[in-house]
């Protein structure tokens, strides 16, 4: 099972938000202590991971966090393209993100515990294997919530889709993960194409 990274993926409504997206990619490897191996998927969409040992990411080939993928899921592509039985069949522990040219996906195992969580401020969207990922990508700052604390003292977690931190949500594992294409959106709608349905989010770019 590899923990040893956590995985990402971010969307922006607008070219303009490119370098800020950057910069808040090498903020969150420095927070990490480690290396982020990422790229660009388009011109509005990019994904990778970060690392704490500083190891370098093939991003040619699925990055998982968890348990290991269907053999057949292999390939970027593959992923990419999977039907809802293929996803279906990733039935762990398990979160696997994808890019491949202009595309990019990132999914979560249908029998498993959810594994992602996810965030959207203004013009920029995160999903993550982290909570303190998606919120810092999605708005530049993470905060607790503190509606949440009486119920994590209750009872040691905070169920629900609700985090312990502001405007990040944890994302059900969900069997028959639907398709949730995604293009450019508008940034003062409060509600992204995939909104309710992003635990498999697949981004390929408009031009």
């Amino acid at each position: 099972m590899s923990l040893d990274r956590c995985l990402f993926l971010a969307r922006i409504a607008h070219e303009s938000e490119r370098p800020e997206l950057e910069r808040r990619v090498l903020r969150l490897a420095r927070f990490h202590g480690g290396r982020a191996s990422w790229r660009w998927a388009g011109e509005l969409a990019a994904g990778g991971s970060v690392r704490p040992d500083g190891a370098i990411e093939d991003l040619d080939a699925p990055l998982v966090f968890g348990e290991p993928l269907p053999a057949d899921l292999g390939r970027s592509d593959r992923l990419i393209d999977a039907s809802k039985a293929k996803l279906r069949a990733i039935d762990g522990a398990t979160a696997a993100l994808a890019l491949d040219g202009d595309r990019a996906c990132i999914v979560a195992g249908a029998g498993g515990p959810g594994m992602l969580y996810h965030a959207m401020s203004g013009p920029i969207e995160a999903w993550s294997t982290h909570a303190v990922a998606a919120g810092w990508l999605a708005s530049g700052e993470v905060a607790v919530d503190p509606s949440a604390l009486p119920v994590q003292i209750a009872a040691d977690f905070v169920g629900g889709a609700r985090t312990l931190l502001r405007d990040v949500r944890a994302l059900p594992r969900r069997c028959g993960s639907p398709r949730a294409r995604t293009g450019r959106r508008d940034p003062t709608s409060g509600r992204s194409p995939s909104a309710g349905r992003p635990w498999t989010s697949r981004t390929r770019t408009a031009t």
